[in-house]
């Protein structure tokens, strides 16, 4: 049986440094079950430069630059290569249009959500293990 401190995760406060951390894209809107060649990741390569990016569930870079003024998050200038011999080519290019609808961020117990301009969660990024 788990004790109470296995159920006592609580928000961290949303913060540009949450941002350099490495994170797994969970969850997003319009994900297929298809099996990944790899987990889709995100992160900030160079906070001067405002430079995002990470990989693909083809296993191919993607790369764009983002804008923060937390809460407000922008990600612009989205590119990546893809193939359609990738079974997971579609949900690639579900993610990298995603990408540009993002508006803010927010945290909760499940981790950092990007969310579209009317509140609905675009894609949920976890990090650590």
């Amino acid at each position: 049986m788990l004790g109470s401190a296995a159920f006592a995760q609580e928000a961290v406060p949303l913060t540009e440094e949450l941002f350099t951390l490495p994170w797994v894209i969970a969850d997003f809107e319009g994900r297929s079950d298809v099996e990944y060649v790899t987990s889709p990741t995100f992160g900030i390569f160079e906070v001067a430069d405002r430079d995002v990016g990470g990989d693909t569930p083809c296993a191919h870079s993607w790369n764009g630059k983002i804008d923060l003024d937390l809460p407000a998050v922008t990600i612009s200038e989205v590119e990546a290569f893809h193939s359609d011999e990738c079974p997971a080519d579609r949900d690639t290019m579900t993610l990298l249009k995603l990408f540009e609808q993002v508006a803010a961020a927010r945290t909760g117990v499940d981790g950092l959500e990007l969310v579209a301009s009317d509140g609905r969660r675009l894609m949920l990024l976890v990090s650590g293990g």
